[in-house]
């Protein structure tokens, strides 16, 4: 969390240092995720005033996109997590048009729809196919850093993935203007930025110890992007303008850098066939709805993640955020109804917790490469918490607010069973009584509640009690 603080601090400085340089070459950066933003000015609250006038000048752009998640999450959950994104922008009037998911997520079919309805129009995609294959492309087509990676075994003349426009539509028949993009760190392939890999080290100095100067990356990037291009365009691509993401370094959440201004300033003046410049993500798809014929197909699809195998390994916390998510609009209900700040924060910190638990990480990268690392030994346990967190937030605030609407009958607690809406047909419900037994005629909330039979507990932790339940009453 703390490198994330650092890493905005000097997007600020390098944001106002530069604000003043030819449009192309001023630094700019675009918030993949409106959780960092968060997250830095509730540390850096001083620092409000800064951030929001950068964002007003187009040099900072704030994305919608909570966090990266998969299609584990559902729209209830994904709309709730735009809401603060959202009230940031109205109120500081800040342009909000772009969600952006990086690296190994999924998407439930509907956020398209959710996206339009909330005037989203431009949606940006940069998917590892390290599991998979390009889901419009050639079958078996890799990412171009593949190239750089795996290139003591892959077949340099091997399909990669081209990038291209559609329309996303959703089941509803919202569209979101979608880009199916590249891999996010192709301009550290490409040397446009930092070139040296990083890929096994993930501490917080790793840049430290990165040997090369804006001068050294040109020498790279005289070849690369030629290369690239030039197999791009034999590859069918047809557009005059190209998204090339970069990161500050070449690793996952990468600093930012100011090498890559050095670069496009040199290049620009040496070159008149490809020219360069930075943007902001919607300075990007402002200039591809400019080159909108009418031919970019439309898809009503779902984009399921395709690192099947990081969701399979956590069945429990899957089959564990399904309850939470049944359970979540009538929890939602009964805060609301219980009118307490403090109940209503506690409900909040579930959905947080719920949020990271949705959040795209699962296990470690090194889990077999190094089994033995303290990454591969904690990061899943780690992960775990979140679901078991949210789990426990939303129980409590679902103790609380009933606690608050419906007082205990004659000083004693009372049972309530969670159902999805009103029983049209008599169901069983076993409760362990432990040290508090229960009356069904007044200590049991529903209409109709039977006691019918007592069971001894296996666990030795007081007798479970059956009751037939019917006409149960749904608290909305």
């Amino acid at each position: 969390m703390r490198m994330y603080v650092d890493y905005y601090d000097q997007v600020l400085t390098l944001a106002q240092q530069t604000a003043a340089a030819p449009p192309e070459r001023r630094f700019k950066w675009t918030c993949e995720t409106a959780w960092q933003v968060r997250h830095y000015l509730s540390q850096r609250p001083e620092r409000l005033g800064e951030f929001v006038a950068l964002a007003q000048a187009g040099l900072i752009e704030i994305t919608a996109g909570y966090l990266h998640f998969t299609d584990l999450i559902d729209l209830d959950a994904y709309e709730r997590s735009l809401e603060w994104t959202l009230e940031f922008c109205q109120r500081y009037e800040l342009p909000l048009r772009c969600v952006v998911h990086s690296d190994i997520n999924g998407w439930p079919w509907g956020l398209a729809d959710l996206l339009a309805q909330h005037h989203l129009p431009y949606f940006c995609s940069q998917i590892n196919l390290d599991m998979a294959t390009d889901p419009l492309g050639v079958r078996g087509s890799v990412d171009y850093h593949a190239f750089y990676e795996r290139n003591t075994w892959l077949r340099q003349d091997a399909p990669f993935r081209v990038p291209q426009a559609l329309w996303w539509q959703g089941p509803q028949g919202g569209q979101v203007l979608h880009w199916l993009g590249e891999g996010y760190l192709l301009g550290n392939n490409l040397g446009l930025s930092g070139n040296h890999s990083f890929n096994a080290d993930k501490t917080r100095y790793f840049w430290e110890s990165d040997p090369h100067t804006a001068d050294d990356l040109y020498q790279i990037a005289l070849g690369e992007v030629p290369r690239y291009l030039n197999r791009l365009q034999g590859a069918g691509y047809a557009l005059d303008i190209l998204l090339i993401n970069t990161g500050g370094y070449y690793v996952d959440n990468s600093p930012p850098d100011g090498r890559w201004l050095k670069i496009i300033e040199r290049w620009n003046a040496e070159h008149e066939d490809i020219k360069l410049r930075s943007a902001t993500l919607s300075e990007w798809f402002a200039a591809l709805a400019q080159r909108n014929t009418g031919i970019w197909p439309t898809h009503a699809v779902a984009w399921p993640d395709h690192w099947s195998h990081g969701l399979g390994s956590a069945t429990a916390r899957i089959a564990q955020a399904r309850r939470t998510q049944r359970r979540r609009r009538t929890v939602a209900a009964l805060v609301e109804q219980a009118q307490s700040l403090e109940i209503q924060q506690t409900f909040n910190e579930a959905l947080e917790q719920e949020r990271f638990a949705l959040e795209h990480t699962f296990n470690a990268w090194s889990s077999i490469t190094k089994p033995n690392s303290s990454e591969s030994a904690f990061q899943q346990a780690s992960k775990e918490l979140y679901s078991h967190r949210a789990e426990l937030y939303l129980d409590e605030a679902l103790g609380s607010a009933l606690r608050v609407l419906k007082p205990t009958s004659n000083g004693k607690p009372a049972l309530y069973f969670y159902v999805d809406a009103t029983l049209s047909t008599p169901a069983l419900v076993h409760f362990s009584q432990g040290d508090l037994p229960l009356d069904p005629a007044c200590q049991i909330a529903g209409q109709t509640a039977t006691r019918i039979a007592d069971l001894e507990s296996p666990c030795g932790r007081g007798p479970l009690l059956r009751l037939y339940i019917l006409d149960f009453e749904l608290a909305t």
